[in-house]
């Protein structure tokens, strides 16, 4: 597990925190990771 989590663009540091944290902030972490989520669980409703 990481203790912090670093979302890069252009080599630049655009959002920084735990996983919860940037799941709070509803930026680009978040919505790929309920974009991931949702696509697994349509995945598994086939």
């Amino acid at each position: 597990h990481a203790d912090l989590i670093l979302v890069m663009e252009n080599g630049r540091i655009k959002e920084r925190g735990t996983h919860q944290e940037l799941l709070a902030q509803n930026g680009w972490y978040a919505q790929t990771y309920h974009k991931q989520q949702l696509a697994e669980n349509l995945k598994e409703d086939r």
